[in-house]
């Protein structure tokens, strides 16, 4: 019974009341009576003073501030003190998954457990997201698409032969691979294929001077007995210093064979060194002709 209720009972009864005291209880409402002293059926004679001790109810539970705690713990602890909890979830790339990202009561609110029900908001860690297959993206595509999903983008350029410059080369998360916000990507942009080196390298080479031939015709007498006399012909060769004309061809990155390259007289052996530059992997050629004769001639020519 409540409090007012006992103090007419113990009237009726022709006892005194005595002593109130108040305590929490979990199981007696508030006001009402926990207990007497003496205890209820004891023997007790008329003018006896008797008593009280009175329900505050249940006792008030302060809350504390749960957020980035973990959510099976503060469960466990809260369900002990008669509360009823309710979780909702959601992802969160600042809180760690199984943590508390909110609570509906602010903590320092002072609540009756078996009259509370406390909502959690849990965090389901980062999203996780499938990666796509970046081929064919430009840069800009690249950092827009790294942008929306919060990655960590690094791009380095290189030389390809097979994808087009300004598109995507290669990626380092795989195609279809998961991912999350804050994850490092690294990109490779194609620059187009490799521009060739000029490769630069030269030939010595000894002209031989070839003097010309010249025949002359010189008359001889012939006073044998029993032969007239005759005068006969006879052909005498001899060499000239004429000088030969040199005529030198050469195919390379800055000459073709069909212009001439370098043309001069010699009367002498002379000895010339070509120079040739070619694309690094292609080769070289000259052709040399002295008085319209060719007379040295090479191709494939490399460093």
């Amino acid at each position: 019974m409540d409090q007012a209720s006992a103090r007419l009972a113990l009237e009726d009864a022709g006892l005194v009341l005595g002593d109130i005291t108040e305590e929490y209880s979990d199981e007696v409402e508030e006001d009402f009576v926990i207990e007497t002293s003496p205890k209820i059926g004891s023997s007790v004679e008329a003018g006896d003073e008797i008593d009280l001790i009175i329900s505050l109810g249940e006792e008030l539970f302060m809350l504390l501030d749960y957020e980035g705690q973990a959510y099976e713990s503060v469960l466990e602890d809260l369900r002990k003190e008669g509360f009823t909890i309710e979780r909702t979830h959601e992802f969160s790339s600042e809180v760690a998954e199984g943590k508390i990202i909110s609570q509906n009561i602010a903590a320092g609110a002072e609540v009756k457990p078996s009259e509370t029900t406390l909502s959690f908001l849990v965090s389901d860690g980062n999203e996780s997201y499938t990666m796509r297959d970046l081929s064919g993206y430009t840069r800009k595509s690249v950092e827009d698409y790294a942008g929306q999903y919060g990655l960590s983008l690094t791009i380095t350029e290189a030389y390809s032969s097979t994808v087009a410059a300004g598109l995507v080369v290669s990626q380092s998360l795989a195609s279809g691979s998961a991912f999350v916000s804050g994850d490092a990507l690294s990109v490779v942009i194609s620059r187009g294929p490799e521009e060739p080196q000029v490769v630069s390298f030269s030939r010595t080479i000894t002209i031989p001077y070839l003097p010309a031939t010249v025949s002359e015709s010189a008359s001889e007498s012939n006073n044998g007995q029993g032969s007239e006399n005759a005068n006969s012909n006879v052909n005498v060769s001899s060499t000239s210093k004429e000088p030969n004309h040199i005529v030198i061809y050469v195919q390379d990155e800055d000459h073709t064979l069909s212009d001439v390259f370098r043309e001069f007289d010699i009367s002498a052996d002379e000895v010339v060194t070509l120079n040739f530059r070619i694309l690094e992997g292609s080769s070289a050629s000259y052709r040399i002709e002295r008085d319209g004769e060719v007379i040295s001639e090479a191709s494939e020519l490399t460093q």
